[in-house]
């Protein structure tokens, strides 16, 4: 109702103005923060106290009385909203309040529905496979056949007479020579093939799944027929992911322990835990600094609407661990 009151304000303020009222999804979640402040923390109370989730003392809490003065604006503003709207004589603002609490903003999923959103998504993404481009494979000379090239190279630049230039990159094409002649001894088997970059991964996870070697072993068998740019870390990132070696390796150093759960107990909201998050203290209320009274201040808050816990959990942040704290817990009969 008082969302309902923001508005009816906001649309009479517009048509006064003689201008169109358009509200974005912004301006709606700005209206409903404006109508939460305006909410009195006993509603908040009572409703914790209907739902059963805190027990009262009281066999059957009383409702909030809506205040006098907002019953008045409320009536005033639909009395205008139907000399505007033309709504029928016979509805009221409770009417107006809840014409559409019957329309529909979420549902479930069916098994059917969730099943065929699974099919859809993996058929579109084997059509996304299907549709990559994969890098054509590049064909690297063998050292015999750049050899022959500057053969051929040396044959041309001999040729030129008139070229003074040219015969100036004869002695360059000597030391490159010698250079392919020593990479020529080096070669051990045949040609490898370059591997697009787009198939490598996947070259190496075919080559490691065979016997899981390690990766000075994966390095070797891999170099021998293909060409992939810096092989080894790729070989060592791919195995520091690999599940069954994960699994086989020994770990060392400091080992896992074991989980100690901590007891809740059986009263809702018997143990709070609280930390700083970014600039925002991780219940509902923002604060400003991580400062041991702003903590405080909070808790005092909180301790309005649903009293102090029985105890409360937190790091080892200087807020938590300051004098303050341990003497507002003693006060507080609160366990920290």
């Amino acid at each position: 109702m008082i969302y309902r009151t923001h508005l009816m304000r906001k649309y009479l303020t517009a048509y006064d103005a003689g201008t169109a009222l358009t509200i974005n999804l912004k301006q709606a979640v700005d209206i409903i923060s404006v109508a939460w402040n305006d909410v009195l923390p006993a509603t908040i109370s009572n409703c914790w106290h209907h739902s059963g989730i805190i027990k009262s003392d009281v066999s059957s809490p009383l409702d909030t009385p809506q205040p006098a003065t907002q019953i008045l604006e409320q009536q005033s503003l639909f009395d205008r909203m139907k000399e505007v709207l033309k709504i029928p004589l016979e509805m009221d603002f409770d009417s107006y309040a809840d014409a559409d609490n019957d329309v529909v903003t979420n549902a479930m999923l069916s098994d059917v529905e969730i099943v065929e959103s699974i099919l859809q998504a993996k058929e579109e993404e084997e059509t996304d496979h299907v549709d990559e481009e994969v890098d054509p494979i590049v064909h690297i000379p063998h050292p015999k056949e750049v050899l022959e090239s500057i053969q051929t190279l040396r044959l041309f630049l001999q040729c030129q007479d008139e070229s003074k230039s040219l015969h100036r990159h004869l002695s360059d094409l000597d030391n490159i020579e010698k250079s392919v002649q020593h990479l020529d001894q080096e070669v051990e088997g045949d040609r490898t093939l370059v591997i697009p970059k787009g198939m490598e991964m996947e070259i190496i996870k075919l080559a490691h799944e065979e016997e899981h070697f390690d990766v000075q072993k994966n390095f070797e068998m891999l170099k021998k027929e293909y060409f992939i740019t810096d092989l080894k870390s790729k070989i060592k990132k791919y195995i520091q992911n690999c599940i069954p070696c994960i699994l086989s390796n020994k770990k060392y150093g400091k080992q896992e322990g074991m989980l100690h759960p901590i007891s809740k107990g059986d009263t809702p909201l018997d143990t709070y835990h609280i930390d700083h998050f970014g600039p925002l203290f991780t219940w509902i209320y923002p604060t400003k600094t991580t400062r041991t009274s702003e903590v405080i201040q909070k808790l005092e808050c909180q301790q309005q609407i649903f009293g102090n816990p029985r105890r409360i959990i937190t790091n080892q942040g200087t807020a938590f661990t300051s004098n303050d704290i341990k003497e507002y817990c003693k006060e507080e009969s609160i366990e920290h």
